[in-house]
């Protein structure tokens, strides 16, 4: 049985994957925006305590930023999890430690990887 330090480690590391998946499903966040945008808070957890008006200091155009801090891109995020689950899939972000290193070497590598197989092949 887990105990509630490792309960909350884990579920720090769910929530900071589902910041990531977040800024990818949101409007007008492409690559480099969303990693100036976690450059900057920190922490990808933290995308959900923000204030709107610390989500467009972060760089977060007005719209983007109003789809987060009304928790839509949360409620996107949570909904594609469990679709990407539901199919057998699975997603990695660029702080997981199965993201290909080569692909963070390129300008703007992908906020996001959704993968159905053997992750261990990128």
């Amino acid at each position: 049985m887990n105990s509630d330090a490792e309960q909350h480690a884990l579920n720090t590391k769910e929530r900071a994957r589902l910041g990531w998946l977040a800024l990818t499903l949101t409007p007008e966040m492409g690559p480099t925006r969303i990693a100036r945008a976690m450059a900057r808070l920190g922490d990808a957890a933290r995308v959900f305590e923000t204030t709107l008006t610390e989500l467009e200091a972060v760089g977060m155009p007005s719209r983007a930023a109003q789809f987060v801090f009304e928790g839509r891109a949360l409620a996107a995020a949570e909904d594609e999890s469990k679709r990407v689950a539901e199919t057998g899939g699975f997603f990695l972000t660029r702080n997981d430690e199965g993201y290909p290193e080569r692909l963070l070497e390129i300008y703007d590598p992908p906020s996001v990887l959704w993968i159905r197989g053997n992750a261990a092949l990128l």
